[in-house]
């Protein structure tokens, strides 16, 4: 079981008093900093901010430059999807979504040999 906190924070040793110590302290310094944790069953790590965590096929995120959603979208536009000052094309967000979820699960399938 890996603990993602705050939608980054891989925490392997996770408890409930060390999250509260956590919000507790980051709370105030971190202006609207929310506060959560979700369970992943699966974890494969490229670096330290490239992974990919995994419960399904439907169910992971995807921190990845090369087949993440907005590597995809910006390999097809040469635009990011941060930029807010550009309109979006839906069909390359689309298509670099459905790149990025056969990307998950192809590696999910050759990493980890689940039935998931």
């Amino acid at each position: 079981m890996i603990n993602c906190v705050n939608d980054g924070f891989i925490i392997t040793n996770f408890n409930e008093e060390k999250f509260e110590q956590f919000k507790d302290k980051y709370s105030g310094k971190v202006k609207y900093l929310t506060f959560s944790v979700k369970q992943y069953d699966f974890c494969l790590v490229k670096n330290d901010l490239e992974y990919l965590l995994i419960n399904s096929d439907g169910d992971y995120k995807c921190r990845n430059r090369e087949f993440g959603k907005n590597g995809v979208y910006e390999l097809l536009t040469g635009k990011s999807l941060k930029d807010e000052t550009v309109s979006v094309n839906e069909k390359a967000l689309l298509e670099a979504e459905r790149i990025e979820k056969e990307s998950v699960k192809l590696c999910k399938d050759l990493f980890l040999k689940t039935t998931n």
